[in-house]
């Protein structure tokens, strides 16, 4: 989660600070994702994390400048 949110800030020029409340757990300690089920489909993602990260932060400005945010 970490992670995902420091991609995040840096993509959007965050400059505040972020405070993590340490006595709240993150879950498990540690969390395996097995992928061979879904990509014996043939699966394959179309665009990666940080390209959805992108256009998430693209339609929230978009929908930020119009009004429209639902947040």
């Amino acid at each position: 989660i970490f992670n995902t949110i420091e991609k995040k800030y840096s993509k959007t020029k965050f400059e505040g600070e972020i405070i993590w409340d340490e006595n709240k757990p993150e879950g498990t300690a540690r969390k395996l994702l097995n992928i061979n089920k879904i990509k014996s489909l043939v699966w394959e993602p179309e665009i990666s994390l940080d390209e959805g990260l992108d256009l998430m932060i693209k339609e929230f400005k978009k929908d930020l400048k119009n009004g429209t945010c639902r947040y």
